[in-house]
């Protein structure tokens, strides 16, 4: 393993990278940018947070005795992560177990600034904290079979996949109820998970190569066919100009697509 992170420059196409003072795997999973220019990663490997400093450079790392998976930066300025759920706080440099939660994958934020997630586990549920109080609400979807990534969309609607058994889920946490969308293929494995400025929702198959689009308004999914084998897209993550960006691990490559329509034929003109 490298134990690196990269910083891609979209306009050069320059790639920078920067390493853990970690001397073991520390299996870096996730990455993501705070408001203040910082960029906080998780140590599967290692069970550590960490956070590279934009004007030195450097990684500082935070041991903890719970494994870190995927990473949110929440508005008061903790760091939510899973593997068992977690909040740090950077000021005092401190970890809260949520005990409730020892077993986590996906996880969102939504406007109030709740904390959503996965179990990813056969009898796994989507659930909620509260993170004033740290309450834990959990919810059993109608399929079960090891829930992982988790969208929230702009509407509060929360979406997730449901890996084993090949389908999408809606939450409205309104009415407290889900609907379900079974893919095409059984075997699609659906993993990285994003919502288009359109609100469509797009998956990428493990199994399969194909990337797919569903359209929550008719249910129709299209699916894609990726340029490459093995895509192993793990997640996807929306910019401001409407590009989803995913980066393929077995291809060594990042990458953006987007849905082509006359608009932007036009604009490319």
């Amino acid at each position: 393993m490298s134990n690196r992170i990269a910083r891609f420059n979209p306009a050069s196409g320059e790639i920078k990278e920067f390493r853990v003072p970690h001397p073991g795997p520390a299996l870096i999973h996730s990455a993501v940018p705070a408001p203040d220019g910082s960029v906080w990663l998780t140590e599967a490997g290692a069970k550590k947070l960490g956070r590279w400093d934009p004007a030195t450079e450097k990684i500082s790392e935070f041991q903890d005795d719970w494994r870190k998976h995927t990473i949110k930066v929440h508005p008061d300025g903790s760091i939510w992560s899973t593997g068992g759920l977690t909040r740090f706080d950077p000021k005092t440099q401190t970890y809260t177990h949520i005990a409730d939660v020892p077993t986590a994958y996906g996880i969102a934020l939504d406007k109030e600034g709740t904390v959503w997630f996965t179990e990813m586990t056969r009898a796994g549920s989507l659930g909620k904290v509260d993170p004033k109080t740290l309450k834990v609400t959990k919810y059993i979807p109608p399929t079960r079979d090891r829930p992982r990534r988790i969208q929230i969309d702009d509407d509060g609607m929360i979406w997730f996949c449901i890996y084993e058994s090949g389908k999408i889920e809606r939450f409205d946490p309104k009415t407290e109820t889900f609907k379900e969308y079974a893919l095409p293929n059984a075997k699609t494995k659906p993993y990285a998970l994003g919502i288009a400025p359109d609100r469509s929702v797009w998956y990428s198959s493990e199994w399969r190569d194909v990337m797919g689009r569903l359209d929550p308004a008719t249910g129709k999914v299209t699916e894609y066919p990726m340029p490459y084998t093995d895509n192993g897209m793990r997640d996807f993550f929306l910019d401001k100009d409407g590009r989803i960006w995913f980066a393929t691990p077995p291809n060594n490559r990042v990458g953006y697509f987007y849905l082509s329509t006359k608009q932007r034929s036009a604009e490319a003109r």
